[in-house]
C-alpha cells in the first residue's frame, strides 16, 4: 500500500490519496485539520495519554501493592511499586503512542523516529558524554532554585513528597538490585517518554510550529509531568535538549541514550552514595556544586554537543 512517508516530497494531489491517517499530513490544511493532532489539539492528545497512564498506573499499583501498602512503603511493596510503574509506562505511554503513530502512518516506529542515526558512535556517544558532564549543572541548578526562601510551604512539601519518592523508588542494596532499577529508572523512562515527547508530540509540533517552539513545548511539558516544582527548569532544558538532538539527527535514539545517560547518572550516584555510607538528599539532584563547576559542566556540555 502507498505510504507517503516513503515519499516525502510527493505532491500534494499524491498525498491526499492515500488514506487520510498515513504520511505527511502536513502537506494540506485540509488534511491536517481533519485528520491529525497537531497544533494546540495535540494538547488535549496528550493530556488523554499522560491521564490514562496515572488513571491505570494507579489502579495497577493499587492492585499490586493494595490500599495500605501505598501508604506503608516497606521493601517488599517497593518492589511491587517499580513493577508497576514499568509495566505502566510500557501499557499506558509506549503502546498508545504507537497506536497514535499507527495512525497517522503504517511504519509507526518509523514515524516515531526509531531509525537509525547517521554516524551512530558519534551521534550516541556524545549525548551520552553530553550528559555525563553536563549532569552537575543541572542539579546545581535544581538545588539554587529549591534554595531560594520565597517558595510557599506547600510547594516544598510537593518537592520533598516527590523527592522522597523517587529516592526511595531508584535505592538498592545490592549489584542485582542496582541493575533493575536501571531498568525501572533509566532503560524504561528513556523508551517510553521519548517515544511520546520526542517521538509524537515534535513530530506533530513541528507540522504547526517552527522548531524552536516545538522543541520548547515538548521541553516544557517534560518537565511538568514529573511533579518536581523545583527541578522542573533542569527537566525541561533537559526536554529541550532531548528534543534538539532528535531533530538534528532525524532519530529517536540520540535523545533516548542522552536522556538513559542522565538517569543511570542519577541512580549511580545515589547508589554509590548509600553503599558508602555517604549522606544523600531527597533526590540526586540535591548535590551541592560549586559555581565554578556548575559553569564548567554547562560550558562542556555545550560545546560537547
Amino acid at each position: 500500500m502507498f505510504d507517503p512517508d516513503d515519499f516525502p516530497d510527493a505532491p500534494l494531489a499524491v498525498a491526499v490519496k492515500s488514506r487520510p491517517w498515513d504520511g505527511p499530513i502536513e502537506q494540506t490544511d485540509l488534511v491536517h485539520n481533519r485528520w491529525g493532532f497537531a497544533g494546540w489539539t495535540l494538547f488535549a492528545v496528550l493530556a488523554v495519554v499522560i491521564g490514562l497512564f496515572s488513571l491505570f498506573g494507579s489502579l495497577l499499583t493499587v492492585l499490586l501493592v493494595g490500599l495500605d501498602g501505598i501508604t506503608h512503603l516497606t521493601a517488599a511493596n517497593m518492589g511491587r511499586l517499580r513493577v508497576a510503574n514499568t509495566v505502566g509506562q510500557l501499557l499506558f505511554i509506549l503502546v498508545p503512542t504507537l497506536g497514535l503513530a499507527r495512525l497517522h502512518s503504517l511504519h509507526p516506529t518509523r514515524y516515531l523516529r526509531l531509525v537509525r542515526p547517521m554516524r551512530p558512535a558519534l551521534t550516541l556517544g556524545l549525548p551520552a558524554v553530553a550528559m555525563l558532564v553536563g549532569y552537575p549543572f543541572f542539579g546545581w541548578l535544581a538545588t539554587v532554585i529549591g534554595d531560594w526562601s520565597g517558595w510557599p510551604e506547600w510547594l516544598r512539601q510537593i518537592q520533598q513528597q516527590a523527592g522522597d519518592l523517587a529516592e526511595q523508588m531508584v535505592t538498592a542494596h545490592s549489584v542485582p538490585a542496582f541493575l533493575w532499577i536501571v531498568v525501572v529508572a533509566a532503560v524504561t523512562p528513556a523508551l517510553c517518554e521519548e517515544a511520546i515527547f520526542r517521538g509524537y508530540a515534535l513530530h506533530n509540533w513541528l507540522r504547526t510550529f517552527t522548531a524552536p517552539v516545538a522543541i520548547v513545548l515538548t521541553g516544557v511539558l517534560f518537565g511538568l509531568i514529573h511533579f518536581q516544582p523545583f527541578s522542573f527548569l533542569s527537566l525541561a532544558l533537559l526536554g529541550c535538549t532531548f528534543g534538539w538532538l532528535t531533530h538534528r539527527t532525524g532519530s529517536l535514539w540520540p535523545a533516548m541514550t542522552a536522556h538513559f545517560t542522565n538517569n543511570l547518572v542519577a541512580v549511580s550516584l545515589l547508589y554509590g552514595a548509600q553503599r558508602f555510607g555517604l549522606p544523600t538528599g531527597a533526590s540526586a539532584d540535591d548535590i551541592t556544586v560549586p559555581i565554578p563547576v556548575a559553569l564548567g559542566s554547562l560550558a562542556l556540555f555545550g560545546f560537547t554537543l
